[in-house]
């Protein structure tokens, strides 16, 4: 049996230097299939992980807008602000806001390279740019997400810049 990373090859580590260079994502190559973008990982990525953060495969980009309580807070009192994250890719690990798009579990990055086809068969049914999808987890959080045309070079365009959608986003005040 080949080893799991057999026909992989890495093509580049995204990230910056501070006392030891710290990836923030990596894009690898898989033999016969194509180009998978990750986001940030861990060691434990490459077993099993509850968050696997996908930025592009089979040709397509992704792109999320988060709006909700993200994890900001006011300095001096510690109270919850609502927020918007803008970018990045999806989190289709068991935990990942994006999971629940598959009828497949994924929790490594192998599972993610053997699940290639079924991902980007999603991924090619999801809004092109600028339309967005839009989707609402447990905790109230708002998620609105496309795919960038595979043959398109255009810049993306945040949510609140596309008139079409009008009441359905609404950046914090």
């Amino acid at each position: 049996m080949p080893p799991a990373n057999a026909g992989v090859e890495v093509l580049d580590a995204r990230g910056h230097e501070d006392v030891t260079f710290e990836i923030e994502g990596f894009t690898i190559d898989v033999a016969d299939r194509g180009v998978i973008a990750f986001g940030a990982l861990d060691r434990g990525s490459f077993e099993a992980s509850d968050h696997l953060p996908v930025e592009a495969i089979g040709g397509y980009e992704v792109i999320v807008v988060r709006e909700g309580f993200l994890g900001v807070s006011l300095a001096g009192t510690g109270e919850p602000v609502r927020s918007t994250g803008w970018g990045g890719g999806i989190d289709v690990g068991p935990e990942g806001a994006f999971s629940r798009f598959f009828p497949f579990s994924l929790s490594s990055v192998q599972d993610v390279i053997e699940r290639y086809d079924e991902i980007s068969s999603e991924l090619a049914g999801w809004p092109l740019q600028p339309e967005y999808g839009t989707s609402k987890d447990e905790e109230g959080t708002s998620y609105y997400y496309a795919v960038k045309d595979p043959s398109s070079d255009e810049d993306w365009i945040h949510p609140s810049e596309l008139e079409h959608l009008g009441q359905a986003y609404m950046p914090p005040r």
